[in-house]
C-alpha cells in the first residue's frame, strides 16, 4: 500500500505537457496531386514556434530534396492550428515506385516566466511517402504478393514481392 502511494505521490509531482498535435502518423503524397498537406495544432496556453523541414533518413537536414516542407517556421498562437504542406518540384524521383522521406515537426517552447523551469523543444519525426503517378500495382496486388511462412507458432512475412510499393 505504501508502494501504490508512493508511486501516486509520484506521478503527480511531474507536470507534462503537449503543446503542438499533429493530425496523422504518416504523409502520402499522391502524385496526381500538386501537394500534400498535414495539419499542426497548439493545444496550450502559450505561444509556440515549429520549425518543419524534411530529411532522407540521417537526422539532419538535407539540400536539394526534390520535396519541400512549406512554411518551414511557423508560430502558433494558443488553440491555432495550421496547414504543413509538401510541395514536389516535379525532377528527382523515380516514376516505378514509391520514395521515401522523413517529416521533422520541431515545437520550440517560449521562454519561460517563472525560474528553475525545464523546458525541451520536441521533434517529432513522420514518414512522407511520394507515390508517382505511374504505379502500376494496386495495393490490393501487393498485399497478395507477400510470402507467407509458418514455423511452430509463429506467423511472419516476407516482401521479396516486385512491389512498386515502399516496405512500411
Amino acid at each position: 500500500m505504501k508502494t501504490l502511494l508512493a508511486v501516486i505521490i509520484g506521478a503527480l509531482a511531474f507536470q507534462t505537457q503537449a503543446a503542438i498535435t499533429i493530425d496523422a502518423s504518416r504523409v502520402i503524397y499522391s502524385g496526381k496531386d500538386k501537394s500534400a498537406s498535414l495539419k499542426i495544432n497548439n493545444r496550450s496556453s502559450k505561444n509556440y514556434i515549429v520549425q518543419t523541414w524534411l530529411d532522407t533518413g540521417p537526422e539532419t537536414p538535407s539540400s536539394g530534396l526534390p520535396i519541400v516542407a512549406t512554411p518551414p517556421l511557423v508560430k502558433l498562437r494558443p488553440e491555432q492550428s495550421a496547414q504543413l504542406r509538401f510541395i514536389y518540384s516535379g525532377t528527382g524521383l523515380p516514376a516505378d515506385r514509391e520514395s521515401l522521406f522523413w517529416v521533422n515537426i520541431q515545437e520550440v517552447p517560449p521562454a519561460p516566466e517563472e525560474n528553475n523551469i525545464l523546458q525541451f523543444a520536441i521533434r517529432t519525426r513522420l514518414k512522407l511517402f511520394y507515390r508517382p503517378q505511374g504505379i502500376a500495382t494496386s495495393l490490393p496486388k501487393a498485399v497478395e504478393n507477400l510470402q507467407w511462412q509458418q514455423s511452430a507458432n509463429t506467423l511472419s512475412f516476407t516482401n521479396n514481392s516486385p512491389t512498386a510499393y515502399y516496405g512500411y
